[in-house]
């Protein structure tokens, strides 16, 4: 295995060992959901923008388009509730945002076959590619969807809602 296969490996586990954390505890609401994902764009604007690969950058942008998607209708299942003591708004996505994510990570890999199968010749680093953009735009899509709902509990920008 290459170096590159290898990053991308550990890079894929670490996030999905960070959103099943972060699914399975109960988490303020906060500017910090944005992290990741604005790391990732920084990690993908450098990686990607001097390359000639026109398919990468739109492999890119279609995995980003899907995840953002999914992650936007997968967060309707994240519950958003005002703490009654101290007045700040919470998330916790449980079991049932984690099996959306199985889901899609199941989704991914039959994609991935049914290309195989397809005999599409494709690299396989561009498709890790686009699947990392699609799983880090599924956390936006669904951090966009938490911050909306929040909003509608307090009428407030964001921040820690209060």
């Amino acid at each position: 295995m290459n170096t590159s296969l290898i990053t991308t490996i550990l890079i894929v586990v670490a996030v999905i060992v960070y959103l099943i954390y972060k699914q399975c505890s109960q988490q303020p609401i906060s500017q910090r959901d944005f992290l990741l994902p604005a790391a990732a764009f920084i990690y993908f604007l450098v990686n990607f923008s001097h390359t000639p690969d026109w398919n990468m950058a739109v492999m890119v942008l279609v995995g980003s388009v899907i995840g953002i998607a999914t992650g936007f209708v997968g967060g309707q299942v994240v519950r958003v509730w005002r703490d009654q003591n101290s007045g700040f708004l919470y998330q916790r996505g449980g079991w049932s945002y984690i099996l959306i994510l199985v889901a899609l990570l199941v989704l991914r890999v039959a994609i991935y076959i049914g290309l195989r199968i397809a005999h599409v010749d494709m690299d396989f680093q561009l498709l890790n590619d686009a699947f990392i953009a699609m799983a880090i735009a599924n956390y936006l899509g669904r951090s966009i969807n938490v911050h909306l709902r929040a909003l509608n509990l307090t009428q407030k920008a964001m921040g820690i809602y209060r």
